[in-house]
């Protein structure tokens, strides 16, 4: 049976250039990296590379493996399904690039990561960041580190814009062409058009999500790709009726305008602390009837929509 330190250095999960750099008093103590890590460096939550976070594993590889944590990753973690950090998706990976069954995602990813070929994550698209960005290609590496350690930072988008809204459920195609007469004379794409043009034009991608009233995006980057990536987390409300930090809290929900924009006509949800969904249906359930925004009505009928 092959000994652990062996098998450690073997693996392709050990990036030894990086652990010295990361961690200069090893390189300064002339330690061998693998032996360290394998001894005392992952008991003081060192990383053996940058996409494994041990702190984070050994948190979630709870079945009594007291040893190192790659190694566990190796033999049984990703076969059942643990990820070694929050950014890379090892089910993903393998169904995106027909991984062998016996070949390990992150050592795959480690080995093409510094090319545009792959991707650690479905929310990231390697080549396409590359080409919209070439300063990034320019600079070669591994293109989400750099979007992990910058790119974010910078408002780089990590895929296509049309991409990120689609799948946001933030866009609400009906909403945007009856708002939009000249786009539906035109038989225009809505989405296509709103990621080109409309959101410079100022128009709203929904009924809850007013670009005048979110001011957070600097000018150059459409304020709903703004919130989608940074803005709901940081708890800032896409429109003056809608309260995202209290909607998660009180629905317990992820992603707060999502899940009311799905969830709106089943009059059972409230966009805010304020507006009270079932007394206000209690009081005009006949006149508004079923599948119907009870927030929505009450806006037209106050006359702020």
């Amino acid at each position: 049976m092959t000994d652990p330190l062996t098998a450690l250095t073997a693996s392709g999960l050990f990036d030894a250039a990086w652990y010295r750099v990361e961690n200069p008093d090893v390189a300064a103590a002339g330690l061998d990296p693998a032996a360290h890590f394998h001894g005392p460096g992952w008991r003081e939550g060192r990383m053996p590379n940058a996409y494994f976070d041990t702190t984070l594993y050994l948190a979630t590889a709870d079945d009594g493996w007291l040893d190192n944590p790659v190694l566990h990753y190796l033999r049984r973690g990703e076969a059942a399904g643990l990820r070694p950090c929050r950014d890379f998706d090892p089910a993903w990976y393998r169904a995106r690039y027909g991984v062998a069954a016996e070949r390990n995602c992150l050592a795959d990813f480690l080995a093409r990561r510094h090319t545009d070929a792959v991707s650690p994550n479905a929310g990231f698209d390697a080549a396409w960041y590359q080409q919209a960005y070439p300063d990034v290609a320019d600079l070669g590496g591994d293109p989400y580190q750099h979007y992990r350690m910058t790119g974010r930072a910078e408002l780089r988008l990590p895929r296509p814009p049309a991409l990120i809204v689609a799948e946001s459920a933030l866009f609400d195609a009906s909403y945007y062409l009856l708002n939009g007469d000249d786009l539906r004379r035109a038989g225009v794409d809505p989405l296509a058009h709103y990621c080109s043009a409309g959101w410079r034009e100022g128009r709203k991608p929904n009924l809850y999500f007013d670009p005048a009233f979110y001011t957070a995006a600097p000018p150059l980057l459409d304020p709903l790709l703004h919130y989608i990536l940074h803005g709901e987390a940081a708890g800032m409300a896409p429109c003056a009726w809608f309260a995202p930090a209290w909607y998660r809290q009180t629905y317990a929900v992820a992603a707060p305008l999502a899940h009311f924009l799905a969830h709106r006509r089943s009059q059972i949800v409230s966009p805010n602390p304020e507006f009270d969904v079932t007394a206000y249906m209690a009081e005009h359930a006949a006149r508004l009837g079923p599948n119907r925004d009870p927030f929505a009505d009450y806006l037209r009928r106050s006359g702020q929509c």
